[in-house]
């Protein structure tokens, strides 16, 4: 048989998150106007499965995205939804390998190397004796 590996995400969303905007010295002055940011990703779920034929084996877990300090690193839920699944999936998990590097090799290597090792046992079959 021939594996099959796949990457699932998901995302926890806030409605809104309002920022107090800093002045130019690093201070937020009281009246300073604010930011306001709509369906901010805070979590990234994922899930990454290997399969080969009935075997499977699966990882999952979560990355805590920072919360936006402008608008150059906020990134509109609309403009990801109108990616292609693709491109969704991939911008998602290039989320994560910025919060934590390696994970994406490191789960597809894990995931991978646990299902390769359980094919790899021999076959064991039951033997009616008596």
């Amino acid at each position: 048989m021939t594996m099959v590996t796949q990457w699932h995400v998901g995302a926890d969303v806030v409605a809104t998150v309002t920022i107090e905007a800093e002045s130019e010295d690093g201070f937020t002055a009281f009246g300073d106007a604010a930011m306001t940011f709509a369906d901010v990703i805070r979590v990234v779920h994922w899930t990454f499965t290997a399969t080969d034929g009935d075997e499977i084996e699966t990882e999952s877990g979560s990355v805590e995205i920072p919360l936006p300090t402008s608008v150059k690193n906020y990134t509109d839920l609309d403009a990801i939804a109108a990616l292609p699944e693709v491109e969704r999936r991939a911008t998602v998990l290039s989320w994560a390998e910025m919060i934590q590097p390696g994970l994406v090799p490191a789960v597809e290597a894990r995931v991978v190397a646990r299902l390769s090792a359980r094919l790899a046992e021999p076959a064991v079959s039951a033997v009616i004796i008596l």
